[in-house]
Order: C-alpha cells, then sequence, then structure tokens
C-alpha cells in the first residue's frame, strides 16, 4: 500500500473516467489492466500516478513535473527506455515504488536525483545494487527492497543516516548483511522470509530501532542483546525453526510476537500452556522405545524442557540416597527411571518426528545407568507398537533393536535398521 495513498484516494480518476474530465482536475491517475497507452501528454499537473499491467506512455511520462508518488507493476516499457530518466523532473517525487521491472544499472543511479524522496520500493526486480554507490540515496527517509535476487548489500549503504525503515523481505539472504548495523537512525526493519540463521552482533548497535520483522527465516535462536535494544517496541519471529531460546526473552514480553512452540523453549508457563492444549503422551508399551524419543526430543532436539540432569536430580531431599557414582549406578537407577516412566510428552513434539538413531552412548542412558558398561540389555526394545504415536516416523536406527520389535515394525511400513 502506498503512504501516500491515503491523500489521493478520494480524487483518483481511472483511464476509462478521463473522457471529459478538466485536464487540471486530474491529479491522480491509476492506469491497471489497460492494453492500450493512455495519452497523458494533456495531464501535466499530476501529483500520483500508478501502472499495474498497462503500457506506459513515456513522452506524457517525462511530461510530468509534479508527482510526488509514482509506481510501476508489470508494466510494459521498452528496454531502450529509462523509466527513472522519464521522471527526472519531478523533483519533489516523494514516493517510488517498482516492481517487476528491469532497470538498468545506468538508470537506477539517477534515483539519487530526488532529494525529497522518502518511500523506496524495489519489488522483484532485477537490479542488485545502484552504481556509484547506494550512497548516492543519502536523502532517503525510506527504502524498501521486497522480493529481489539479493545476495548481498554494498557498503555504501551504511551512509544512509536519515535512513529510518528498510524492508529487505524475500531477498533470498542466507545472513544478515553487516552493513545493516552501521544504519544508527533505523527505526523498522524486515528481514521476513529471508533463509538467514543468525543474527549478527553488528545489529546490536541499531538502538533506534523500533520494530523488526524476522518471521519466516531459518533462525534455530536468537540473541540476548536482542533484549537489550532500547527503543524496541514490536519483535516478530514466528515461523523460525528454533531449537535453543535464552530466558532473556521474556523480558520483552508482549512485544514478541512468537509461536506458542518456540516461546515454550524458554518460558515455563508457556510450556504448561503448550501441554495442555496439545495433550501428552506418557503410557509407552515398550520403555527402551520412549527412552529414544526422548533423547531425541530433550538432548537432540531440545525441545522437551527441561532436560533432565541426574546429578541435579539427587540434590533434592528425597533422592539424597541417590549417588551416582556408587555402586548402584552401574544399572538403571530406579528413581530416575520412575520419573522417565510417568514423563509426559507433548503430541505435537511426537507428531514432527521423521528419524529416531539411537547409541549406547545417548544422554539418556548416563542419565538412567551412569556407569553402565553397554553389556546389558536394559535398554533392548521388544515392542514396536508405541510407533502409532509418531504418524510422520520413517526410519528407526538402533542397536537395541530385537527380532520382535523389527517383526512388529513391518506393519508400521517404517524402515528399521538394527545395528
Amino acid at each position: 500500500m502506498s503512504h501516500l495513498y491515503d491523500q489521493f484516494s478520494d480524487n483518483i480518476f481511472y483511464a476509462n473516467t478521463l473522457s471529459g474530465a478538466d485536464p487540471d482536475d486530474v491529479k491522480a491517475l491509476y492506469v491497471a489492466y489497460h492494453n492500450e497507452c493512455v495519452d497523458l501528454s494533456t495531464y501535466t499537473g499530476l501529483n500520483y500516478l500508478s501502472y499495474a499491467f498497462s503500457v506506459i506512455d513515456c513522452a506524457g511520462l517525462a511530461r510530468q513535473q509534479e508527482l510526488r508518488h509514482f509506481s510501476c507493476s508489470n508494466s510494459s516499457l521498452s528496454k531502450k527506455q529509462g523509466l527513472i530518466s522519464l521522471l527526472q523532473q519531478n523533483r519533489s517525487l516523494a514516493e517510488l515504488t517498482i516492481s517487476r521491472l528491469s532497470l538498468s544499472a545506468e538508470d537506477a543511479a539517477r534515483i539519487s536525483g530526488f532529494a525529497e524522496l522518502r518511500y523506496l520500493t524495489l519489488s522483484d526486480t532485477s537490479m542488485t545494487a545502484v552504481p556509484g554507490g547506494w550512497s548516492l540515496l543519502s536523502q532517503l527517509q525510506e527504502l524498501t527492497l521486497e522480493a529481489q535476487p539479493l545476495t548481498q548489500l554494498p557498503d555504501e549503504l551504511g551512509s544512509l543516516a536519515a535512513l529510518t525503515a528498510l524492508s529487505l523481505k524475500q531477498c533470498r539472504f542466507s545472513k544478515v548483511p553487516d552493513v545493516i548495523g552501521q544504519l544508527s537512525a533505523l527505526k523498522t526493519l524486515d528481514l521476513s522470509d529471508n533463509p538467514i540463521r543468525e543474527l549478527p552482533e553488528s545489529m546490536a548497535r541499531l538502538t533506534a530501532l523500533e520494530e523488526i520483522d524476522l518471521s519466516g527465516c531459518q533462525l534455530a535462536s536468537l540473541p540476548e542483546w536482542l533484549t537489550d535494544l532500547p527503543a524496541l517496541k514490536k519483535v516478530n519471529v514466528r515461523n523460525n525453526p528454533f531449537t535453543d531460546l535464552p530466558p532473556a526473552l521474556k523480558k520483552l514480553k508482549s512485544k514478541l510476537k512468537i509461536d506458542l512452540k518456540d516461546k515454550a523453549l524458554y518460558d515455563s508457563s508457556a510450556r504448561e500452556k503448550l501441554m495442555q492444549k496439545s495433550g501428552l503422551v506418557s503410557d509407552f508399551a515398550d520403555f527402551g522405545f520412549k527412552l529414544m524419543v526422548i533423547q531425541k526430543l530433550m538432548y537432540e532436539d531440545k525441545t522437551l524442557r527441561p532436560a533432565f540432569d541426574v546429578c541435579e536430580f539427587v540434590k533434592k531431599p528425597e533422592n539424597a540416597h541417590m549417588d551416582p557414582e556408587s555402586e548402584q549406578a552401574y544399572q538403571v537407577m530406579p528413581e530416575v527411571r520412575d520419573y522417565f516412566q510417568k514423563l509426559g510428552i507433548p503430541q505435537h513434539l511426537l507428531a514432527d518426528i521423521t528419524e529416531l538413531c539411537a547409541d549406547g552412548g545417548d544422554d539418556i542412558y548416563s542419565q538412567l545407568a551412569p556407569r553402565w558398561s553397554g553389556s546389558e540389555d536394559y535398554f533392548d526394545m521388544h515392542s514396536a507398537q508405541d510407533i502409532r504415536h509418531l504418524p510422520k516416523l520413517n526410519v528407526i536406527e538402533s542397536p537395541f533393536l530385537t527380532t520382535s520389535f523389527c517383526d512388529e515394525a513391518d506393519a508400521f511400513d517404517v524402515e528399521v535398521i538394527a545395528l
């Protein structure tokens, strides 16, 4: 949506409503889905002009001098004709939106001539940089680059001292360009729908940042410094594959827009709410199978919290008689076994498991029998009936699979690999 739309919405003319109109009254024009070229030569006082899926009148556009908004999406333009050069006479242009249109490097550089430009949108264009450096755009108040095939940003972008809003949505960035950390006046930042895996320390310098959108990225965690940004009002991190999140995120409270399953990684109340909402599964037909599931969720994916630690467990008064270093630790400790047998696992976590791979050295086994030698069959699996709890399970690989388990597993169409 145009930032200036509300100023012109009540007086916008359309290509089919121009007939009989006084040219002096036509200040805003929207040409959309029009096969014939609309002659602009008599409408030289336009303040607002928008093209969408239409043929551009190059000669008429070149005569405009009072445009404050110009947008163009999926519209026909001669490859020999530079769109920005046609707009050069509009020195008061405040908003420029270009979508799905190729800009030459030379023509793109002319954007710097619009000294009063406040909003720039370059959506799905073939331009990846402004020749001569993005520093030429020093007068911009807002820059938006949406759905472009950008893989990096030039260092010159750091000189945009007046830049307060930056959108790099769907630009295929696998990491955040370090130059963003130099934009000290930045108030809003949109990095959504990029395959970004982590946030660089340089972003901690964005002390004026009020809103940041990181939804739809590939973030596994978030840095604690994010909670210390003084002006922050809104953080959207929904739809990310988080595996671990710092407890410090609690400080953001309602400012943080996050999925409940991810909030449960650092907030115990959210974890309880999630368990109540999704339901818990505690009864498993085979204890060895349940341990393999717990190993994946608690110690590998780190989505089943809190992680059990036998050393902390024995510090509780009721467990004071236990000693992980004693002779009893060669066998499965009954109190620990009881804990894991009663442990409820949220159904939504079970529903996401596609593979289970066990090893004698896994954390779960050292919690149950800290001094286990590996020779006893404490953790053998005999029944495959619990596979019903894991609808997406494809593969099971373990040294603890018995013949009976493998025979039963055939009925569930799951690949079983006995090590």
